[in-house]
């Protein structure tokens, strides 16, 4: 089942994204809130385009973050799938004109290596992304460094910002 979704390529005002990969991403996030997340009740108004649209008549500078905070929360929900069920979705949003999980992971992924030895969280999107990894975290055993990223998700919440 493809995105129904009609995907209109909106002008973002994102400088760093030329418009053609504004709307490959834009594919991607509707194919993932389409296939994984929307139900039968969902109403129009919370289709993460509509959303973004929103956010992007009203804080232009705030799009590319809602766009690529959005896909890393909708990727967080296929980070157990088996590799071949990857594969498969790799294809099927290859298939769809949208940016592949694989290219986007590596393209926009943030690491988490660079945020521990850069010692902080240098903005909103690298703090969804540590409490998403922090969150899936929560009740197994896991890498030590995970009380680090909680502690600087901490600060980050704090203050509202990075601090050196």
């Amino acid at each position: 089942m493809g995105p129904t979704h009609k995907y209109v390529a909106v002008r973002m005002s994102i400088s760093s994204i030329p418009d053609a990969e504004t709307l490959r991403l834009r594919k991607l996030l509707a194919f993932l809130y389409e296939n994984f997340v929307r139900t039968k009740a969902s109403p129009e108004s919370v289709h993460p385009l509509n959303v973004l649209d929103r956010t992007s008549a009203e804080n232009p500078k705030l799009a590319v973050e809602a766009l690529l905070s959005g896909i890393d929360t909708m990727l967080s929900i296929v980070d157990n799938m088996p590799a071949a069920q990857r594969r498969d979705l790799d294809q099927r949003l290859i298939a769809s004109e949208a940016m592949s999980e694989s290219e986007y992971k590596a393209r926009y992924g943030k690491s988490v290596k660079k945020i521990l030895k850069r010692g902080h969280i240098a903005n909103r999107r690298e703090y969804e992304h540590v409490r998403n990894l922090v969150d899936k975290a929560e009740g197994l055993d896991v890498p030590s460094y995970i009380d680090t990223l909680q502690s600087l998700l901490d600060r980050y919440a704090e203050t509202g910002s990075h601090q050196e």
